[in-house]
């Protein structure tokens, strides 16, 4: 809306500018009770200007309106329509998908990721140029005893 001049963010009041976001029904996160949620225990900054409007924190849009200038160029918006695009045309294709075939999907990503670690280790060992993961823990472990048996 900025880029499109439907909204001037220029030497405005912050109160004046919140006002606008909520007539245009942009959504609102409040920094408080956020960050409660996510458990964080620290008091957000406050600033000098922040206060309430109508019973609404002007902090609310703080993530918009503390964005930074360059993610107003034209390269970043060119960059970020392609992006937008793209997870469009993902979003559909997941959508077609049923949920067994998703979890279908995923499962034979991992096996398949399995098998190429399990060969690769196996590979290794039989080169003699890896360990078995196995007996490296297990001499780990005979050496703590031994040096439990050596401080005693």
């Amino acid at each position: 809306m900025i880029i499109d001049k439907k909204l001037n963010v220029s030497n405005r009041r912050k109160a004046d500018i919140v006002a606008d976001l909520r007539k245009h029904e942009f959504r609102a996160f409040p920094k408080n009770s956020s960050a409660k949620e996510a458990g964080e225990t620290e008091d957000a900054d406050e600033d000098e200007d922040q206060g309430k409007v109508n019973g609404e924190m002007l902090s609310d849009f703080d993530y918009l309106l503390g964005m930074p200038i360059w993610s107003l160029t034209k390269e970043k918006i060119v960059k970020l329509t392609e992006q937008a695009g793209d997870k469009e045309h993902e979003l559909k294709r997941l959508l077609e998908k049923s949920p067994k075939e998703l979890w279908n999907a995923d499962l034979d990503l991992f096996q398949e990721g399995w098998e190429v670690r399990f060969q690769t280790e196996k590979s290794f060992i039989q080169l003699g140029l890896c360990i078995d993961y196995r007996e490296i823990v297990l001499n780990s472990k005979r050496k703590r005893r031994r040096t439990r048996k050596e401080r005693r």
